[in-house]
């Protein structure tokens, strides 16, 4: 798992079906957007303060 604080602006560019699952939600998946610009998947979320842990689901695929 990573550790982020507060809020998240995170990027990742591989997978065609990309979502993120953490302590913030549960670890239910659900969907990052698709950035045509940067040619990336982005999550955008305001977090509680304090220590998140999470990890991507690429393609199905709990990664990181």
């Amino acid at each position: 798992c990573y550790y982020i604080e507060e809020n998240v602006n995170i990027k990742i560019s591989l997978g065609s079906d990309v979502k993120i699952a953490g302590s913030f939600n549960n670890w239910t998946p659900v969907p990052a957007t698709y950035n045509n610009t940067d040619k990336r998947f982005v999550f955008r979320a305001q977090l509680p303060a304090g220590r998140i842990e999470y990890k991507w689901v690429v393609d199905g695929e709990w990664k990181w």
